[in-house]
């Protein structure tokens, strides 16, 4: 009949607007370029990649710190401080240690069995280090040591320096980010040192001042006396 044909007519219509609609989904799909999908992955990859060397800085400069403040407060003992003072130094030192305890940067890096170990064995040696620097009244038996750890790492020190041979073997043996935390952490505490051995040397010269007043007060009333 012809309201059948109208209807067949129509369905037909139909199925051949669904086929267009479901042909021109593929084809807005499959415009998408693969190039630009790699771009954006190759954007993101970049980003990750910022985000793990900030974590690394960061946890970097969290560790020197706490060496530094280790490092501050087993010289205090060799300081000409008064009781009551390295006390109070003390007590600040423990606070301050403390609050940087507080602060936690992680990151996870995946080790082989062999990285681990040479990992285990430059913590050890950091870990002499700056018992050394905390020993040295000088500071100039922890700088040349700590100069030559950074010369194994392929760090710029300052006149030549002889590298470490184990230091430099171990720290080769480590992971890529670790060689990376490890030359960071050098550097810092190089400088430190430097820091700690420049106000050692400025308190050598009040404390020699007030030794060379207190003599020659002490000859002007001998001299007034006699007069």
């Amino acid at each position: 009949s012809q309201d059948d044909l109208k209807e067949n007519v129509a369905q037909q219509k139909s199925t051949e607007s669904d086929n267009d609609d479901t042909s021109s989904n593929i084809e807005r799909t499959e415009e998408v370029p693969p190039d630009s999908i790699r771009e954006v992955l190759d954007d993101v990859e970049a980003q990750i990649e910022k985000v793990r060397e900030s974590v690394i800085r960061l946890s970097g400069e969290r560790d020197t710190l706490i060496e530094l403040l280790d490092s501050i407060g087993g010289s205090l003992n060799t300081t000409s401080l008064s009781d009551l003072h390295k006390e109070e130094a003390m007590l600040e030192v423990d606070r301050l240690k403390c609050r940087v305890g507080e602060v936690v940067c992680q990151l996870s890096i995946r080790r082989m069995p062999c990285q681990v170990e040479a990992l285990k064995g430059v913590e050890e040696e950091m870990a002499r280090l700056v018992d050394t620097v905390e020993r040295d009244v000088s500071g100039e038996v922890g700088e040349q040591m700590c100069a030559g750890f950074l010369a194994a790492c392929g760090g710029e020190v300052v006149g030549a320096r002889q590298s470490c041979q184990k230091f430099e073997k171990m720290v080769l043996g480590c992971a890529v980010e670790d060689q990376k935390l490890i030359r960071r952490r050098l550097v810092e505490l190089m400088a430190q040192i430097k820091e700690i051995r420049k106000a050692g040397k400025v308190m050598d010269e009040d404390i020699e001042k007030n030794k060379e007043l207190a003599t020659n007060g002490k000859d002007e009333k001998q001299i007034s006396v006699a007069q």
